[in-house]
């Protein structure tokens, strides 16, 4: 059983929109509603860097594999990156034609998916700074994009309320994950790749099986309050040329239940089993997925709790929200 304790508090100037470890564990990068970056060391407990550069609020900013790079993605419609040593920007993608909600990079480094409101999803070249793909297939703003852990998978979070499953390689829509009520905030795939979990403004968190692309365990009729759901029959979308499986069947219902409000953010530990997600409930809480189970609640902000991370050993938990703060928890 995990257990985890309020540590360390830093204080921010605005509201905090994200917030992310270093591959190291020694430092933690935050996007900021004001349109700043800020890198901060962990044992010093202070800013050792603010990127500016962005001209509007800034969504996401997720350190490199090796470190030595952030990428940001901000309402400016670019995503940037910036030197973690001196903290000077090195490149600006451009390419969006409206917000762009997320960038990551591949495990490899070379290569960056961004997500947006303007409906597509798309792949970039780091040394280039080139666009060399652009996924089509969502009706509705992206929230978020995602590679899955062997970086072959693309996973996309939509307010069309579907999850898109993508071949990384090929570009093309391979799959539809349908069954929130609601705008799908984040969906990640599993370390060990047995499940794809996601969190909605519908208040859940579900749980899909990564290889049947169906949601586990038996369906209920939807209610009003949106806390079960009915899904169809496993289909095909032939729709431009393309075999697109739109997984859903009677299986399926609220499995993680705790969160009063919107669910924006959640992160596995490495053990695949345990996730901690946040909400606007001003919540965080931790979770046994394969019993379902709630098994803490940290409170401690004030305000919604926009992200959510793991420090690579396990023992951090950093959390972000618009209350202005950062809040690090230690594993007791």
């Amino acid at each position: 059983m995990k257990y985890f304790k309020l540590l360390k508090i830093f204080y921010e100037y605005s509201g905090v929109e994200n917030v992310k470890f270093s591959p190291d564990g020694s430092k933690i990068v935050s996007s900021s509603i004001d349109g700043s970056i800020r890198i901060w060391d962990i044992e010093l407990g202070k800013e050792i860097h603010k990127l500016k550069g962005h001209l509007n609020w800034v969504n996401d900013a997720k350190f490199s594999p090796d470190g030595n790079m952030v990428v940001s993605a901000s309402r400016d419609n670019t995503i940037r990156l910036w030197d973690v040593r001196s903290g000077k920007q090195l490149k600006k993608l451009e390419g969006h034609s409206n917000c762009v909600t997320s960038a990551q990079f591949s495990s490899d480094g070379n290569t960056i998916v961004s997500s947006s409101w303007d409906q597509t999803i798309r792949l970039w070249d780091v040394k280039s700074g080139r666009n060399v793909k652009i996924l089509h297939g969502h009706s509705n703003v992206i929230n978020d994009a995602q590679f899955s852990p062997d970086c072959q998978t693309i996973v996309s979070s939509s307010f069309d309320n579907t999850i898109g499953i993508w071949d990384a390689n090929s570009g093309e829509k391979v799959g539809e994950l349908r069954g929130h009520l609601r705008h799908v905030h984040r969906a990640k795939v599993s370390p060990n790749d047995v499940f794809i979990v996601s969190c909605s403004t519908d208040k859940t968190i579900r749980i899909w099986d990564n290889k049947l692309r169906r949601e586990i365990n038996e369906a209920e009729e939807p209610s009003e309050n949106g806390e079960h759901l009915l899904l169809d029959s496993p289909t095909m979308d032939h729709s431009k040329g393309s075999n697109v499986h739109s997984w859903s069947e009677k299986a399926g219902m609220e499995i993680l239940k705790g969160h009063s409000s919107v669910v924006r953010d959640f992160q596995f530990f490495s053990d695949g089993q345990t996730i901690v997600s946040c909400s606007d409930d001003l919540t965080i809480r931790l979770w046994d997925v394969n019993i379902r189970m709630e098994l803490q609640k940290l409170e401690g902000h004030s305000d919604c709790v926009t992200g959510v991370d793991i420090s690579p050993d396990g023992t951090l938990i950093v959390s972000s929200s618009y209350d202005q703060t950062i809040c690090l928890w230690k594993l007791l």
